[in-house]
């Protein structure tokens, strides 16, 4: 192996390390007054050695919610058993054991300069052999996977939560706002091609894409609120309840007939005169 290639695998192996030294450190609720000393401790390595792969604490965070949020994309992508074993980040980034979703063998620059998944823009395929799963089907089984896979990775909630907050987002380097919106295009290019067949072929309600988006969005922050609060501060159930609940309401809401403002305030008229009768 070349000397150069062999620098290259150091110091991405090293920064793997890292990254899982911060998650291990910033997955309790005491996570905000943990400090770059102690996770260049944790992952054994000098102080400067880690500003040699992170400027700051809060590009650590961002890059473990982007890392987090392409691990979620991944498994979008990959065509899997309903009973799929997600995967842990922190063994992807120590190269532990195998979870079917490596790094990439020739990843490409994000805006940051980091390296990031190319994503596909087409939706995942059937197995060879079974008939092709309709486009609501695909859905439903994406908000599933999706849902459990937040289930499954509580460890990020408190990143992913600081890392979308406002007062982050404001005085975040204009290179992380970049790779924000690559990350949401690369959704877009993932759900656009789904939910436009379920139009064209009368399964969904014709409306357009990007209403479709900020509705389904919507409710699935909302889950992801109830399932990382856990069950003792979600009285409405438990993450399973959750996750069976927001997965139907989705489907009905794109199945739904569509309510415009104009038709709906006609209906509410008409019911106040019938009322009023």
């Amino acid at each position: 192996m070349p000397l150069q290639d062999r620098k290259q695998r150091q110091f991405v192996n090293r920064e793997r390390e890292i990254l899982a030294a911060a998650l291990e450190l910033c997955s309790t609720p005491d996570w905000e007054t943990v400090t770059v000393s102690e996770i260049a401790r944790r992952a054994e390595v000098g102080k400067g050695t880690l500003y040699k792969h992170f400027a700051s604490k809060d590009e650590l965070l961002f890059r473990l919610m982007m890392d987090f949020y392409r691990g979620l994309l991944d498994i979008l992508r990959t065509e899997r058993p309903a009973e799929y074993a997600p995967i842990s980040l922190p063994e992807r980034l120590s190269g532990g054991p195998s979870t079917g979703l490596q790094l990439p063998e020739s990843p490409v620059e994000g805006a940051s300069g980091r390296q990031s998944t190319s994503p596909p823009t087409s939706p995942p395929t059937s197995p060879p052999g079974s008939p092709p799963a309709s486009p609501l089907e695909q859905l439903r089984t994406a908000v599933e996977r999706a849902l459990r896979y937040h289930a499954d990775h509580r460890e990020y909630r408190y990143v992913v939560a600081y890392c979308d907050r406002i007062d982050f987002k404001e005085r975040a380097d204009q290179r992380w706002q970049q790779d924000f919106l690559e990350l949401d295009h690369a959704f877009m290019a993932w759900a656009s091609p789904i939910l436009e067949s379920g139009m064209e072929q009368g399964l969904i309600e014709p409306r357009p894409v990007d209403h479709l988006m900020l509705g389904i969005s919507a409710a699935f922050k909302g889950a992801i609120a109830m399932i990382w609060s856990s069950e003792d501060w979600c009285p409405l159930g438990d993450k399973e309840t959750v996750i069976v609940a927001v997965r139907d309401f989705v489907i009905a809401a794109l199945v739904g007939r569509y309510a415009e403002p104009k038709r709906f305030s006609s209906t509410c008229e008409q019911g106040q005169e019938t009322g009023q009768r």
